[in-house]
C-alpha cells in the first residue's frame, strides 16, 4: 500500500522522493499510485463546487503542502532537516526551509557479540595482529559513528581466494547494504559520483594500470584524485546522480581498497591516508569446506548478526578517526614498489650528473646531489632506461623524480605556458631538490639554465673560431 505520506515533493527537480527507499519518482508515477487529494481552503475545509469536493493531483498537493527545498545525504541528521540548508561547505539557517536527508540507517537486528569470535579469528588468520585489530576498529567506527569522517581508508592486499571479501561481508550489513558500495577503479573518475553517498566504498581489485593508455586513471592519478575523497576538509561533495539535479552531500564515506597485487597503489613515504594490511595466506591455508561453512554460519546461524553486535559494542576509546594510521611493514612494501629497478636507474643517473658537475664522492661512496637538473641530463646518463623518454610513461616521471628528491621548479616568466625554461632552443622542465626553499629552487634553476646556455655559447664560439681560421 502506497500512501501520500510516503512521499515528499522535491521542489528543484519537480519530482517526488519515495521515503521507504529514497528513490526519485516523477510526478506522473506518483499520481498513478496515490489518489487525488481534496482541495482545502484557508481554514482546512474542503472546497466544493456544485456540491462536489474539488480534487487536485497528489503530486500537486505534495508540492504545495509537503515540499523540500533541498536534498542531501547526511548521516546523523534526521530524515527531515528543518530550518537549514546545506550550501557548499556548511549549513545556513533558513526559517521555514526544509532539507530532505536521503541517508537510510541500517535496520539489522543485533545478535550476541560474544559469539563473533569466529569472525575475529579469520581477521587474525589473514593479517598481522596489529593490522587486523586496526581494521576491526575502523569497521566498528563506521558502524557506531557514520556521521564522523575517518581520515584514512583501509588497503587489503593478498592472493585471490583467501577471504579478503568474505571477511567484509558482515560490515555490509552493519552499515546497511544500501550504504555499502562496490565500485571499479574507473568509477572514481566517472561522470556520476553518487557512490560518495555511502558509509563504506570498496574499490574492488585495484591494480597497477599506470603506464598504459587503456585506462582513464593510473595509480598516480588514483592517489591524487582520492586526496579530496578520503579526508575532510572538504566537508561536502557535489553529487552527480543519473536523472537527478546536482546536490550537496556531507563527506562521510570511508574507503576500502582490495587487491591481489603489491603494485596496485602508488604510496609516497609520507602518505597519511591509507592503513595497509598484507596477507601471507594462500588458498591452501584453508580447508575445501572452510568458506562454505563460514557463509552457512553467516546466513543460517546468525553469524552476521553476532558480528554486527560485536561492532556495535566495540570499545573505540583507543581509535582516533582523525589521526594518521600506523605505517605497517606492508605499507613500506607498497612504498618500495617504486624503488625497484627503475628507481635505482634514476638514482644512479642523478649521481652521474652530480659527478659531471664536479661533485666528489665521500669515503662511503655517497655524493652530494645536484641542486637542479633536467630530464635530458638524466637521460644522457642512463641510455638503457628507455622508459625515461617513453611518452606513454611521461606522467610518471615527475612522481619518480620526486621519489628521488626532486620537484619541478617552474619558470616564473612562463607560468601560463607551463613554466618551462628555454634551453638550447627547446622548452625544458628543470627539477630542483625538494629540500630547498622555493626561493633556493628558483635560484638553482636559473643557475642551471645559465650554465647550460653558457656551455652552448662556448660551443658556438669555438665553431666560429674554427671557421675563421
Amino acid at each position: 500500500m502506497i500512501q501520500r505520506d510516503d512521499f515528499y515533493a522535491l521542489a528543484p527537480a519537480n519530482r517526488c522522493i519515495y521515503r521507504p527507499t529514497r528513490d526519485i519518482w516523477n510526478n506522473e508515477a506518483v499520481d498513478n499510485r496515490v489518489p487525488p487529494q481534496p482541495l482545502l481552503d484557508a481554514n482546512g475545509n474542503p472546497v466544493r463546487k456544485d456540491g462536489k469536493v474539488k480534487m487536485m493531483a497528489a503530486s500537486k498537493w505534495l508540492a504545495q503542502h509537503r515540499s523540500v527545498e533541498r536534498m542531501t545525504w547526511a548521516p546523523g541528521e534526521p530524515e527531515s532537516i528543518e530550518d537549514k540548508l546545506l550550501i557548499d561547505d556548511s549549513w545556513i539557517e533558513k526559517p521555514g526551509a526544509r532539507t530532505y536527508n536521503t541517508y537510510l540507517p541500517p535496520t539489522i537486528k543485533l545478535g550476541d557479540a560474544s559469539q563473533a569470535q569466529r569472525w575475529r579469528d579469520l581477521w587474525f588468520k589473514l593479517y598481522p595482529a596489529a593490522a587486523a585489530e586496526h581494521s576491526i576498529a575502523w569497521l566498528a567506527h563506521r558502524r557506531q559513528h557514520p556521521e564522523v569522517k575517518v581520515n584514512h581508508g583501509l588497503v587489503h592486499i593478498g592472493k585471490p581466494g583467501i577471504g579478503k571479501d568474505s571477511v567484509l561481508v558482515p560490515a555490509r550489513y552493519a552499515v546497511g547494504t544500501w550504504n555499502f558500495r562496490d565500485i571499479a577503479l574507473n568509477d572514481l573518475v566517472g561522470k556520476y559520483n553518487d557512490f560518495l553517498c555511502s558509509v563504506i566504498v570498496r574499490v574492488n581489485e585495484a591494480r597497477d594500470v599506470g603506464d598504459t593508455d587503456r585506462s582513464r586513471v593510473d595509480r598516480y592519478g588514483l592517489h591524487d584524485h582520492m586526496k579530496a575523497l578520503m579526508t575532510s576538509p572538504p566537508e561536502t561533495h557535489q553529487i552527480s546522480r543519473k536523472y537527478i539535479p546536482l546536490f550537496i552531500s556531507l563527506s562521510r564515506a570511508g574507503f576500502i581498497i582490495t587487491s591481489n597485487h603489491d603494485d596496485a597503489l602508488y604510496l609516497p613515504e609520507d602518505d597519511r591516508r591509507n592503513a595497509v594490511s598484507r596477507s601471507e595466506c594462500t588458498r591452501a591455508d584453508f580447508s575445501p569446506e572452510y568458506f562454505d561453512e563460514l557463509y552457512h554460519w553467516y546466513y543460517d546461524e546468525g553469524g552476521i548478526n553476532h558480528v554486527v553486535a560485536y561492532l556495535q559494542q566495540y570499545d573505540l576509546s583507543n581509535f582516533n578517526p582523525k589521526l594518521a594510521p600506523p605505517k605497517t611493514e606492508a605499507f613500506w612494501r607498497v612504498v618500495g614498489v617504486d624503488r625497484g629497478l627503475e628507481h635505482n636507474e634514476l638514482a644512479d643517473a642523478i649521481d652521474a650528473v652530480a659527478v659531471e658537475l664536479g661533485h666528489q664522492r665521500d669515503a662511503n661512496g655517497n655524493i652530494e646531489p645536484p641542486d637542479a637538473l633536467t630530464l635530458a641530463m638524466v637521460s644522457a646518463k642512463a641510455p638503457s632506461a628507455e622508459w625515461l623518454t617513453d611518452r606513454k610513461k611521461s606522467r610518471t616521471i615527475p612522481h619518480r623524480l620526486q621519489r628521488c628528491g626532486y620537484v619541478i621548479a617552474p619558470n616564473p616568466d612562463a607560468l601560463q605556458s607551463g613554466g618551462y625554461w628555454p634551453i638550447s632552443g627547446k622548452r625544458q622542465a628543470i627539477y630542483a631538490r625538494e629540500t630547498l626553499s622555493s626561493e633556493q629552487r628558483l635560484a638553482a634553476a636559473r643557475a642551471l639554465r645559465d650554465r647550460l646556455m653558457g656551455g652552448l655559447k662556448l660551443v658556438v664560439d669555438n665553431k666560429t673560431k674554427e671557421t675563421d681560421q
